[in-house]
């Protein structure tokens, strides 16, 4: 019986890395490009993966794998042809995504939403990420100007503070940036980013990203937190700079 074809598309070599750990006990055929029986997609930066899905043909058996934390951009992600989506996947939900997808088996572990944003706000909140104004929103959605604008400002907003207060919400980008999963910009402008910060403090936050990208990347690849020096030298092997 011939081996099922899993192939990687659209991403950076990393990520097709981290599928050939996953499934390196697995009875899988792994192809980097095009076609494949199962089709992986990693969401590899903010809003990238909604742009690509309108050039790509649908395909019966494909998995998202996305490290955009926003809920609403998951939820509309799974509105595509997805037969598995995956949040911040592990090399074992790697696996396990592949091998549900492979007995036709769906496979979602997406984080719920809490904003308790209405199907029109949460439209309005993703075109908002496409970079279209208040007014393009209102003649897309059969709305007026006004009525898109008193949307954002008393109804979405409000509830993505409650959600999320430490983050300012306070423009349409700051909107966007949360919808297309880059939070973090977020806290850095509405917590840091008037704050002087001595050359010694610059260099611990420095420190301390580099320390949160190499826990990342070994809870990607399946490394323990007592194979860190392990870790690092798989990454220094595949000429991965963290």
């Amino acid at each position: 019986m011939p081996k099922i074809t899993v192939a990687v598309l659209l991403t950076h070599r990393i990520f097709f890395e981290a599928v050939q750990v996953a499934l390196k006990d697995h009875p899988y055929h792994l192809v980097f490009g095009s076609g494949g029986d199962i089709q992986i997609i990693f969401d590899d930066s903010q809003g990238y993966l909604l742009h690509q899905l309108e050039t790509l043909e649908p395909h019966p058996k494909r998995i998202y794998f996305s490290h955009n934390p926003c809920p609403e951009y998951l939820e509309y992600l799974s509105t595509f042809d997805a037969k598995a989506i995956v949040f911040n996947p592990s090399t074992v939900q790697i696996a396990q995504a592949v091998e549900a997808v492979a007995n036709n088996q769906p496979f979602y572990q997406i984080p719920e939403p809490k904003a308790n944003l209405t199907p029109q706000e949460k439209t309005i909140i993703r075109l908002v990420a496409e970079g279209k104004s208040q007014r393009q929103i209102g003649v897309l959605l059969g709305k007026s100007y006004g009525t898109i604008r008193n949307q954002l400002t008393k109804d979405i907003k409000p509830k993505l503070k409650t959600v999320h207060p430490d983050f300012d919400f306070s423009t349409d980008q700051h909107i966007a940036r949360y919808y297309n999963g880059s939070m973090y910009l977020l806290r850095f402008w509405y917590l840091e980013a008037r704050k002087p910060k001595p050359a010694l403090e610059l260099q611990e936050n420095e420190n301390q990203a580099a320390e949160k990208r190499l826990k990342f990347l070994m809870a990607l690849f399946g490394y323990k937190p007592e194979q860190r020096e392990k870790a690092i030298a798989f990454l220094a092997q595949i000429n991965y700079d963290w």
